[in-house]
């Protein structure tokens, strides 16, 4: 394997592992958002399912005639 072919290895191996590694971090959940969720009692999101303000009773609509 000659120099120059061995140099263009290494560096597409390192472009490589490092778009995987900013993927990973893309996807990995955060620390914070994994403690926090539904019934934690944070009521940071405002979507807890204890809220009463957020259920609203169904409103069915006349069919046109």
């Amino acid at each position: 394997m000659s120099p120059d072919l061995l140099m263009q290895w290494l560096i597409v191996a390192g472009l490589v592992a490092w778009s995987l590694w900013r993927v990973a971090r893309l996807f990995m959940p955060s620390r914070t958002a994994a403690n926090a969720g539904c019934g934690s009692g944070c009521n940071t999101c405002g979507s807890c399912a204890s809220n009463p303000q957020l259920e609203q009773p169904v409103q069915w609509r006349q069919p046109p005639t």
